[in-house]
C-alpha cells in the first residue's frame, strides 16, 4: 500500500467517532479470518487493526 493511502486511512480513522471505530474494526477482523489465504493483505489488515486498536484506546481515555 503506499505510504499516501496510509496516511489517508489513519486520518479518516482518527476522524471516526469510537462506535463507527468498533464497527470498522470488526468489519476488517471478520474479513481478516474469511481470506487466511491472502497473507499479505492479510499482515496489511492486521497492522491497521494494531493501530486500530490502538486508536480506540487513546480515544476510550
Amino acid at each position: 500500500m503506499e505510504p499516501n493511502i496510509k496516511i489517508k486511512i489513519v486520518k479518516l480513522l482518527d476522524e471516526m467517532p469510537e462506535d463507527l471505530l468498533k464497527e470498522v474494526y470488526i468489519v476488517l477482523e471478520n474479513y481478516v479470518e474469511e481470506k487466511p489465504n491472502k497473507l499479505k493483505l492479510s499482515r496489511n489488515l492486521n497492522k491497521i487493526l494494531e493501530e486500530d486498536q490502538n486508536l480506540l484506546q487513546r480515544l476510550s481515555k
